[in-house]
């Protein structure tokens, strides 16, 4: 007899929380950013890995992941810089 795997839902929420963890990382304890997979997303949170990769795939996540350190360093370079000099 094979039980089936209960998953958690899907929020807005809980994939916006993904999203960020995916895209974004977060800084560990030594400060050195650190990201997950979206296996290791869909284990920590209880999500299908289906569901997981279909939200990243139609949302671009990947993309987005390239393109955070193009937009942290312009953010860098005309504010944060530009705010410490004033």
């Amino acid at each position: 007899m094979n039980k089936k795997i209960q998953y958690a839902k899907l929020t807005t929420d809980l994939k916006n929380e993904i999203r960020t963890l995916y895209v974004q990382g977060f800084d560990d304890e030594s400060g050195k950013r650190k990201t997950y997979t979206l296996e290791e997303l869909a284990l920590k949170f209880n999500i299908a890995k289906s569901t997981i990769y279909r939200n990243a795939k139609r949302e671009e996540w990947k993309k987005k992941t390239k393109d955070l350190p193009s937009l942290y360093n312009y953010l860098k370079e005309n504010y944060y810089e530009n705010s410490t000099t004033k």
